[in-house]
């Protein structure tokens, strides 16, 4: 057990007792209390012991098993756990910059955009104990393969498991997405509405050796969903241009698009994610930028951009 675990139920414990509470056992007693008395210690403690206490009844039964019909407050997926995040980031990432920014020359890259993740705007690792497991994806692989692949090792899952663990442990606070086919689906799902590759082929935007104002491209964007979407790239080397790598757009926990806006003063890890080094991109600045094919890449790089 965590240290910080082993801490935090001691301190329960004796709070309990202070209040008149005796327990016979930790697990019968504080963990069958309701969610007022949990949030009595702070919304960030009540989640620790959350985890704590589920951790207990994972141990107590079966590993992976559903949760009974009467299943307490601190379940997975349960409406009452309490959760601080505010909206989800849908991130579409662009293969050919993600093979380059991992120094992997991918053979052939698609050339479609793809689902990077479905992310809680300020959590991540909300369940340590709830395993990522690939049965239970059988009925998507077709799609999870097509449209969420890992273009980097196209056959291994781990990926998927990184996702899942990362981020789909703290969208399953949601009842909605609160099974490991719930969340995955329901990012296919909103990855075939927003339809971004059909769109962007429409407006006249291709992957190759035309350059594109980024003012232009996120205003074409915006009209489309009428809302502003956050689009990343990758910055500039001397003498060369920035290179388009993701497109997130914002989701509010009904699943309905909205504005990326975000507060100057408020930065989160869960913005970038290292397992594609994707922490090397940042917001596109309004200047031309490129869109590359694996075809131009090459003749990209070997190149210099005359920018005066």
């Amino acid at each position: 057990m965590h240290p910080s675990m082993q801490f935090f139920e001691r301190a329960v414990l004796l709070k309990s007792r202070k209040e008149g509470g005796e327990r016979a056992s930790f697990h019968q007693g504080l963990c069958g209390e309701g969610p007022s008395f949990f949030l009595s210690f702070g919304a960030g403690f009540a989640a620790l012991l959350a985890e704590l206490c589920l951790e207990r009844e994972v141990e107590a039964g079966t590993p992976g098993a559903s949760p009974p019909p009467d299943r307490p407050w601190f379940w997975r997926g349960s409406v009452d756990r309490p959760h601080k995040w505010d909206k989800f980031y849908f991130v579409h990432h662009w293969p050919v910059t993600v093979c380059k920014m991992n120094d992997n020359d991918c053979k052939d890259p698609l050339m479609y955009w793809t689902i990077h993740g479905l992310w809680p705007d300020k959590e991540e690792e909300c369940n340590r104990t709830w395993h990522f497991n690939i049965s239970e994806l059988k009925d998507l692989m077709g799609d999870m393969e097509q449209y969420w692949p890992d273009v980097i090792h196209p056959n291994n899952t781990h990926f998927w498991k990184h996702e899942w663990e990362k981020h789909g442990t703290c969208a399953a606070e949601l009842e909605s997405l609160n099974s490991e086919k719930k969340y995955f689906n329901k990012a296919l799902e909103l990855y075939k509405k927003l339809d971004l590759n059909s769109y962007l082929l429409k407006l006249g935007i291709k992957p190759g050796s035309t350059y594109y104002q980024m003012a232009a491209i996120r205003e074409a964007l915006t009209k489309v969903y009428d809302v502003t979407p956050k689009i990343q790239c990758l910055p500039p080397e001397e003498g060369q241009l920035q290179i388009i790598g993701q497109i997130k757009f914002c989701f509010t926990k009904e699943f309905e698009l909205r504005n990326c806006t975000e507060s100057k003063a408020y930065s989160f890890s869960a913005h970038k994610d290292k397992f594609f080094k994707t922490e090397d991109l940042s917001n596109c600045n309004d200047t031309l930028t490129y869109y590359p094919s694996h075809i131009t890449w090459k003749h990209f790089v070997a190149n210099t951009v005359n920018l005066s």
